[in-house]
């Protein structure tokens, strides 16, 4: 019983750890860490299935879990698109300032020249994965709204 008693203080401390790092940590060292540690289960689960003979149920699991990879490219182009991840403006206006013509098309994903279809769908399709109704954020929304009154001209 004591054996329990070790290993649940060595765990406790272990979290109480990773929690502190986690507070303190520079973001890109916490995004390259936990997409190692997403790998990393991802590997040991595919792992403890092949051992076990269960590798058929790994196949199973896969289209629960298409929705949820639509989500996370939807995010990480939202991601993409609203930071500035080299910590320079490129002459774009500050943000909840007045956006240009470039900046919307670079927003939507867009190419000059788009048809009004074109930005509708862009639009429809950027706001559906980060509207706050879902979940999403208030700032990412206003700036897809933003982008789409600009090129639509309202």
């Amino acid at each position: 019983m004591l054996h329990f008693f070790v290993l649940g203080l060595v765990v406790l401390a272990g979290l109480l750890l990773a929690g502190r790092w986690f507070a303190t940590a520079d973001p890109k060292s916490l995004i390259r860490t936990l997409k190692i540690l997403l790998f990393g289960i991802i590997g040991a689960a595919a792992l403890f299935f092949i051992f076990t003979g269960r590798f058929a149920w790994a196949f199973v699991a896969v289209p629960a879990l298409i929705p949820w990879f639509f989500r996370a490219r939807t995010v990480h182009r939202a991601y993409k698109n609203f930071s500035d991840a080299s910590g320079q403006n490129q002459g774009r206006a500050r943000p909840g300032g007045p956006i240009g013509r470039a900046q919307a098309l670079e927003i939507l994903g867009l190419q000059e020249g788009s048809t009004e279809k074109e930005i509708r769908d862009a639009h429809r399709r950027l706001i559906a994965g980060i509207h706050p109704d879902h979940g999403g954020s208030t700032y990412l929304a206003a700036q897809i709204n933003q982008a789409k009154d600009v090129l639509l001209g309202k």
